[in-house]
Order: structure tokens, then C-alpha cells, then sequence
């Protein structure tokens, strides 16, 4: 059996695949290698298995190509169904089994090797593991500039893309352009990059403070405006991804968008799409 072990949101995560050649090559879950932050986290332990547990048929499950996430129950567990895999997880998303047929989430390489990239079941069995450990997933690009972790949000097409591309053009890390996460240690809000950043990575996986959140909206001249955090926090809940599968964990993610709108400066920013957007940003860091 093949193992590999992943540290992504700082959850220890452990991929264990029944088949010997399917070995997980895939550049961005490589980059995501244990360290020693980990030590006192609970272990998330994954298995890839070869047939279905559900007597799901493989062909007509994907050519049917329902994208619509559909929640059973087995007594205390959970399967999620997808159009290109399903997984049998218990009820803390500590255990879990994950029967992923073809499609985006394996490929194989010239050479015969097996390639696993884990989208969109991987994502999903760690989105519900972090709900649990207090975390948000966020609708948003997250970028490092100057040194500093900042949030680039807004609906789809608003220009979270191009803005992270100028940044990196000017010096700038974008860690991811869609799939960013937060989370409250100690005092400060941390957000983390994950393994799947976009057209724009690969980058290195990182995570640092949170220092500023910008609202992003087509304008004809740069403009930026301070936020209240009443409305921040309105603007982040719109932009939040939240795990309504296990809605207990809702509560949490309202009390950490609430204490990010309240600690972290936000702004809503109407930008032209070139480098003075970037001068502009760099101006309130």
C-alpha cells in the first residue's frame, strides 16, 4: 500500500491507496509535505479504494455528470456523491474512504504511473474536516505583497485574476486565485493557501497573517474606501463558503467572519485593471 502524508490548513492529512502503482505524483499535493506544526493536530486519515462501497455504477455515474452534491446516510456516517467520485467519511472527517473512478482526480502519465490530483473529492473531505476545526473557505484570491497576506474578493468576473496577475508582475505571491481559507490562532486571523491555486500557481504552500481584505469592483479610476465592519462582515458572509452538509458547524463560521470584519481593515476597491491598481493597494498596506 502506498502512503503519502500532506500538511494543508495545518491538518495532518495521510493518503493511503489500495493499489500499488497508484502512487499521488501530482506536483501541488508534493509540495504540501509535513512538517513539525503538526504534532499535537488529530491525524485525517484517507483511503482510495478500487470499487465502489455503494454499488454505485462507475460508467453511467459520470456520463449521468449530476454536479450536485448528494448527502446519504449509513447509521452514524456520511457518503457524498459527486459526479466523479464518492466518499464514506464518519462523522468528525477523520476516517474516510474515498472511491474516485477517472475524470479530473487521476490521470495516467506516459511512463504508466498514476497521477492524483484529489479535485474535487479531496477538497471537499478537507473543506469538512476544517469546518470542524473552526476554519472558513472564502470566495477570494490570496495574495502575499510587500510581505503582507492580503484578501482579493468579489463574484466571478470581478477581476480577483487579473488583479493577483498584476500583483505577481509587480513583485507580489498570489497562493491562490479561488480557494482560499481562514482561521482564528490566538489573537490573529491566519489565511492559507491551498494545493489547487488556480491558472496562476503552483506557488509554494503558505499561510500568515491576515492584513487587509479588498472588495473588488470594475471602476473607471482607482478608488478605495474604508469599510465599517458591519459591512464587512456582510460582504465576507456573501464571499464565504460554508459547509452546509453539517450545519452545525455554521456558527463557528459566522463567528469568524464576524471577529475578521472587526479586526482586519477592509476596504472596497474599484480598480482599473493595470499596475497602478497595484500602487494602489500597496498605498493602505
Amino acid at each position: 500500500m502506498d502512503t503519502i502524508r500532506l500538511d494543508i490548513l495545518r491538518i495532518s492529512i495521510e493518503l493511503n491507496f489500495a493499489q500499488e502503482t497508484l502512487s499521488p505524483l501530482n506536483s501541488n499535493l508534493e509540495l504540501f509535505k509535513p512538517n513539525t506544526r503538526n504534532k499535537t493536530t488529530p491525524k485525517l486519515n484517507i483511503n482510495i479504494v478500487e470499487k465502489s462501497f455503494t454499488g454505485v455504477d462507475a460508467k453511467n455515474h459520470i456520463k449521468n455528470r449530476n454536479r450536485s452534491i448528494k448527502l446519504l446516510r449509513n447509521g452514524e456516517n456520511l457518503i457524498f456523491n459527486y459526479f466523479t467520485g464518492q466518499f464514506l467519511t464518519d462523522p468528525d472527517f477523520s476516517d474516510v474512504k474515498i472511491w474516485s473512478p477517472y475524470e479530473k482526480e487521476i490521470s495516467i502519465e506516459r511512463d504508466g504511473s498514476i497521477n492524483y490530483n484529489g479535485d474535487p473529492t479531496l477538497r471537499l473531505i478537507l473543506w469538512g474536516r476544517a469546518s470542524l476545526e473552526k476554519y472558513c473557505y472564502l470566495h477570494g484570491a490570496l495574495v502575499v505583497l510587500e510581505g503582507k497576506y492580503i484578501l482579493l474578493m468579489g463574484d466571478s468576473g470581478v477581476g480577483k485574476t487579473t488583479l493577483s496577475k498584476l500583483s505577481c508582475e509587480c513583485g507580489g505571491t498570489c497562493l491562490t486565485e479561488e480557494d482560499p481559507f481562514i482561521s482564528k490562532i490566538d489573537s490573529e486571523i491566519i489565511a492559507y493557501g491551498t494545493p489547487w491555486p488556480g491558472s496562476i500557481g503552483p506557488q509554494v504552500p503558505d499561510s500568515g497573517r491576515l492584513c487587509s481584505i479588498f472588495f473588488l469592483e470594475h471602476a473607471k479610476q482607482n478608488e478605495l474606501k474604508r469599510l465599517t465592519a458591519t459591512e464587512a462582515g456582510k460582504l465576507l458572509l456573501h464571499n464565504s463558503r460554508t459547509f452546509n452538509w453539517l450545519p452545525h458547524t455554521l456558527p463557528d463560521a459566522v463567528d469568524l467572519l464576524n471577529v475578521t470584519a472587526q479586526s482586519v481593515p477592509s476596504y472596497r476597491f474599484g480598480f482599473t485593471p493595470d499596475r497602478s491598481a497595484v500602487e494602489a493597494l500597496q498605498s493602505v498596506l
